[in-house]
């Protein structure tokens, strides 16, 4: 590890502070550059990992910083995908900040076995997310607009039954807590304001209290730079920060993308250079009206034909037949890709269309089927902690009666999701082996849509994404044969996404869901590439 001097850099979560601030004569000589993030970032990952990554390029570049130390945990991913370019990246391995408190992954781990309902309170935790709270806030507009509000804005704005709601929704953590733990440091005030509160917490709501010891000796190793400690992570220059499973929590994958320079100047080469994309794009929008279609031509970005023609839902080829042919045969005959766009997806949600799917979970916590907007739902035996260890396996003969029961309430695919199926998707990939053994019904697992966390969103996503299925399959199967019948067998077909970009088309078969706001987006995209350098 390269000694660039002797001060360390310091990025952390505004509940560390205090601590932080208690540790400074314990350092000796070690000097900080201390960068503090607004407190419970964690609401919001994307915007803490946009702020930590700001604040490690700040100090990736300051004289002397030999490395930078991140007061962070995997904090919902907000702290995966982080890198820096010259010094080393430190990280304690801890899932969110009470492994920091606590001392280590494995403390927190045991206290979350014992007691997985508590809530945890510090001095540090209540000054900065309670005292200092109107001075310092960083809610996105949505949390804001829920969260930042009372009962009587709500009901203004909402209307009374759904401002009894979202009060309801926002005071549902306290359902699932039955433990205030408070974490207690020296040097703390005899009558800390946040002890207070995790007491007067556990009156109100008919909790256990307990006082627990805090354990500075993990924070105390990343701020002093005795990085050989099991407990730290570091990742060298030049690679990111990636999630581990067990006690690992953290690791790095090697290499990170080009430099943002590099890539702006390649970027600028492109826009002088000729077009990549030579020769006829054919664009197909198939949307809930009418099927539209037009040639365009790469190397000049002109529109040579369109046309349009009413979507028949029954039969989706006829509407790319009626547009297809309303186009100059010859310009056709010349296509040498295609890019399919539809609201089709968006519409099956609106309207509640698309084959019955069943919805099999796994978690050591309870969840109320009946909140879920699928009419098959089980919750099977077998589950994960969010280390990415099994803590309970799967039962087999449960999950083939299960399989069963769906087949026979008319089901015609099942979705399958577990918590933290992301760290480990063992049990996942074991339910839909058994399902497709047992009854012939493909699976489509949760881990395999999205990476975020919240086991319940995955399995929404992924029985969405079972729904549509055959829908697009329908309409990639009916665009592929309307084009063997003009000549073009063999073009290649891609397929928007709702982000804006494309998929191949093998690829939105077996992840339709992605094909949601399909339309909406290619419109956007279009509109910024005809009006573009236009006032």
């Amino acid at each position: 590890m390269p000694d660039h001097g002797n001060r360390i850099g310091v990025v952390a979560c505004g509940v560390l502070q205090w601590n932080i601030e208690r540790l400074r004569p314990r350092l000796g000589e070690q000097e900080l550059v201390l960068r503090i993030l607004p407190a419970q970032l964690h609401n919001d990952p994307h915007r803490l990992r946009e702020m930590l990554q700001g604040a490690i390029d700040e100090l990736d570049a300051v004289e002397g910083v030999r490395g930078i130390a991140i007061g962070f945990g995997v904090c919902g991913r907000g702290a995966v995908g982080l890198h820096a370019r010259r010094v080393p990246l430190v990280l304690p391995r801890v899932q969110d900040c009470i492994g920091v408190f606590l001392g280590s992954h494995l403390r927190h781990m045991e206290e979350f076995g014992r007691h997985p309902g508590s809530r945890y309170l510090t001095h540090g935790w209540f000054r900065k997310t309670v005292e200092e709270r109107p001075l310092e806030r960083c809610h996105t507009p949505r949390n804001d607009s829920l969260y930042g509000t009372t009962f009587e804005d709500l009901r203004e704005r909402y209307g009374e039954d759904n401002a009894r709601f979202i009060c309801d929704f926002r005071d549902s953590w306290k359902r699932n807590y039955r433990r205030s733990a408070y974490i207690r440091f020296d040097g703390e005030p005899d009558h800390a304001a946040g002890r207070r509160a995790a007491e007067a917490i556990a009156r109100e709501l008919g909790w256990v209290h307990t006082l627990l010891e805090g354990d500075d000796s993990l924070l105390l190793a990343l701020l002093s730079g005795q990085w050989s400690d099991p407990r730290l992570l570091v990742v060298p220059p030049g690679n990111k920060t990636v999630s581990a499973p067990g006690e690992a929590v953290f690791g790095f994958a090697v290499g990170i993308d080009g430099h943002v320079d590099d890539l702006l100047a390649r970027y600028q080469a492109a826009e002088k250079a000729p077009p990549l994309r030579q020769g006829i794009g054919l664009g197909i929008d198939t949307g809930g009206t009418y099927t539209d279609a037009v040639v365009f031509e790469f190397a000049t970005g002109r529109v040579l034909a369109q046309a349009k023609a009413p979507t028949v839902h029954r039969d989706l080829i006829r509407g790319i037949r009626g547009a297809l042919a309303a186009l100059p045969p010859a310009e056709v005959r010349r296509v040498c890709r295609v890019g399919l766009s539809t609201t089709l997806a968006t519409n099956a949600f609106v309207e509640g269309k698309g084959r019955p799917v069943g919805l099999l979970l796994m978690s050591r916590f309870a969840v109320d089927a009946g909140e879920l907007p699928f009419p098959f739902v089980r919750h099977l035996r077998g589950a994960i902690s969010i280390d990415g260890n099994e803590v309970e396996p799967v039962d087999e003969n449960e999950v083939r009666r299960c399989a069963r029961e769906a087949r026979e309430a008319g089901c015609e695919a099942v979705a399958v999701s577990g918590f933290a199926s992301v760290i480990n998707p063992l049990h996942e990939q074991t339910v839909a082996r058994i399902v497709l053994e047992e009854t012939g019904l493909h699976a489509v697992c949760g881990h395999e849509l999205t990476t975020r966390l919240n086991f319940v969103e995955r399995a929404t996503t992924a029985t969405m994404n079972a729904k549509l299925i055959p829908l697009i399959e329908t309409l990639i199967d009916a665009l592929s044969e309307a084009l063997a019948e003009c000549g073009l067998p063999a073009v290649r077909i891609m397929v928007a996404k709702g982000d804006g970009s494309q998929m191949l088309a093998d690829v939105a078969r077996r992840i339709p869901v992605e094909t949601v706001l399909s339309g909406p987006a290619a419109s956007v995209v279009g509109a910024a590439r005809l009006f573009r350098g236009r006032d």
